[in-house]
């Protein structure tokens, strides 16, 4: 497992060491940033299971949606000033701040998948489910960081999150099919797929530069 999804997270991070969580003499397959993004995108998309919410077509309200848009901010903006050297972050920050750009995500995509339904159903009406959510992201990603989380756990949660979000992006391409479950299983592979050649070209692209 854990050969797989160090291969499979090669598809979308760089896996620098020193920005990589360290457990059980073991690095996880993607950098502290990205767990959290991965954490994240975990614990909001059950926020729509657990909430129904799989059939909403609408963003929440333009003031919720402000309010949540600024969450996207910390990872930006730590993310360019440590990327251009204005300062060193730490793993804790990375993870952190990209916990909260993950749960923002499916907030605002996956209305995208039912925008034809005519009927309003908005994806969120208030903010308590949401701070639930976020707080169970967070405890998640700094228990995580202290190496309390067994490898294998953090393992699942980042290769199934980062294969499952992938297949939400392809569901969008593939919604016009009308059988659910064939649009489902088209995004899944599809996602296999493109992770799978985005790692091989990566660790070619590596073997040729050594």
């Amino acid at each position: 497992m854990e050969s797989f999804a160090f291969f499979l997270g090669k598809a979308i991070c760089h896996q620098l060491h020193e920005r990589t969580f360290f457990i059980d003499g073991h690095y996880l397959p993607v950098c502290a940033r990205c767990t959290g993004i991965y954490i994240g995108i975990f614990f909001s998309v059950l926020l729509f299971g657990f909430g129904k919410k799989f059939r909403s077509n609408t963003i929440p309200t333009t003031k919720i949606s402000i309010f949540l848009l600024v969450f996207l901010l910390p990872l930006i903006i730590d993310g360019f000033g440590s990327y251009l050297g204005f300062y060193s972050t730490t793993n804790l920050v990375r993870v952190i701040t990209g916990v909260l750009f993950g749960v923002i995500l499916p907030i605002f995509v996956l209305p995208l998948l039912n925008h034809t339904v005519t009927s309003t159903n908005r994806v969120m009406t208030d903010l308590r489910r949401f701070y639930y959510t976020l707080a169970l992201a967070l405890l998640l990603a700094l228990l995580s960081s202290q190496g309390f989380i067994p490898l294998i756990i953090l393992d699942l949660l980042i290769v199934g999150s980062l294969v499952s979000w992938v297949a939400i992006l392809f569901l969008l391409f593939y919604k016009k099919i009308r059988n659910r479950f064939i649009s489902i299983g088209f995004s899944y592979m599809s996602s296999i797929l493109v992770l799978f050649a985005l790692s091989t070209i990566h660790s070619i692209i590596e073997n040729i530069l050594r």
